[in-house]
């Protein structure tokens, strides 16, 4: 019981114990032995951070590879945004679709005037604006209900050090593929499969942290008026964690587990056109949790055992977009920009609980609290071909976050079939 309150004793720890006799077994005094678990007591007790009931003695200052842990939620979650962009970005591509076709004798007898409207709702009225008749008719033709999209985005960024989490580089990717059908020309609905891996590399070769996602998502987008649309996004899956951290003794400690994840997203807009240029507001609520069942570390003497985790992210986008139709000989050509502030509403701190394989007090290990507002901007370019062909990328950034940086930049098509 003794080596318990002994270990906070930091550089006076081999002092303490020689004095009092605990190398050799027996104690040199008494006078020494209690000023040793005075002294140990004390240094206890200004090592605990907090005292609860749940499941846990103490809070301790922990090793940087100790911290490394507490980066599995936010990893967590910033592969689920990775993916929420994605998926956000292909339901705008969804709108740019074009209408579908009519198979009713009375929408046949209006051909002319069913296309001309299912373009103006389908793509917002930015197209047809700088569309003639010839233009649009050749867009709208053979336009078909189904289709299926593809997107690939590459995220890259770096965390800084802070009191809780070491410096790490931050790398991701996700693989968005799916289908759409198009129920009427201002209602289309889809279903993707998504998969993204994430990389924390750690500075000083403390470790690392692997993170494999594999979900399903469903979204739609619908335009009630013309110039005024709603999208949701509805996604859930799991998640593979793999991580490696280097103990106090050089050796590396490996662990593996997994876990769930669910994402709720719901945005709309408004459209402003003016000769091919079209502005507006867009606003967007995103709801994820994140689940990591208990594990246990293996190959070391100092492995640790990890209490299940639960991280949640409520978050609000409030910003605006821009973008410009340029008709050419060959589609339309339709930059795109737009600037969001993100509020964070879970922004409330965390701890990572974990105890020693080989015995011990259990102890919390506390996480960065989420940022509360930073800005996320993002510029690309949608090609739009005949026969519902579309082409698009996209830079996304974010700013003003506390200690870390993140970007991505994704690439997709749409094929009609």
């Amino acid at each position: 019981m003794l080596l318990y309150p002994i270990q906070y004793l930091g550089n006076n720890r081999t002092k303490c114990l020689k004095s009092a006799g605990v190398s050799t077994g027996k104690w040199t005094t008494s006078a020494g032995a209690a000023t040793c678990m005075l002294l140990a007591l004390t240094a206890m007790g200004s090592a605990i951070a907090q005292t609860t009931g749940d499941n846990f003695d103490v809070t301790v200052e922990p090793s940087e590879s100790q911290e490394q842990v507490t980066t599995q939620g936010q990893a967590s979650l910033d592969g689920a945004t990775l993916s929420i962009s994605s998926l956000q970005n292909i339901t705008t591509i969804l709108r740019l679709s074009g209408g579908g076709s009519s198979s009713s004798s009375k929408e046949e007898e209006e051909k002319d005037k069913s296309k001309k409207t299912a373009l103006l709702a389908s793509l917002g009225s930015i197209i047809y604006a700088v569309l003639d008749d010839d233009d649009s008719e050749e867009l709208g033709a053979d336009f078909s209900r189904w289709g299926s999209f593809t997107d690939i985005s590459y995220g890259f960024g770096s965390h800084d050090t802070t009191s809780n989490t070491p410096s790490h580089d931050i790398d991701s990717i996700n693989v968005t593929a799916g289908v759409d059908y198009r129920y009427s020309p201002t209602l289309v609905l889809g279903g993707a499969f998504v998969y993204t891996h994430s990389n924390n590399e750690f500075s000083g070769n403390i470790g690392d942290l692997e993170v494999d996602g594999y979900s399903l998502a469903v979204l739609g987008s619908w335009y009630p008026q013309e110039t005024w649309y709603v999208d949701g996004i509805i996604r859930g899956g799991f998640n593979d964690y793999d991580t490696t951290r280097r103990d106090t003794t050089g050796t590396r400690a490996n662990g593996s587990t997994d876990g769930g994840e669910f994402s709720i997203s719901a945005g709309t807009g408004y459209d402003f056109t003016l000769r091919g240029w079209t502005a507006g507001p867009l606003f967007r609520i995103t709801y994820t949790d994140v689940t990591i069942d208990s594990y246990r570390e293996r190959n070391s003497t100092q492995a640790l055992d990890y209490d299940d985790q639960d991280i949640e992210s409520l978050t609000t986008n409030l910003g605006a977009q821009v973008s410009r139709a340029i008709n050419t000989n060959f589609g339309v050509v339709l930059p795109q920009a737009n600037v969001e502030w993100v509020h964070e509403f879970e922004d409330d701190g965390r701890r990572v609980i974990a105890r020693p394989v080989a015995g011990g007090p259990a102890f919390a290990v506390p996480v960065d609290d989420l940022d509360s507002n930073f800005f996320r901007g993002s510029i690309g370019t949608t090609l739009l071909l005949t026969h519902g062909r579309m082409l698009f990328a996209r830079y996304e950034g974010e700013l003003g976050r506390a200690d870390r940086n993140d970007h991505s930049i994704s690439l997709g098509a749409r094929l009609e079939f």
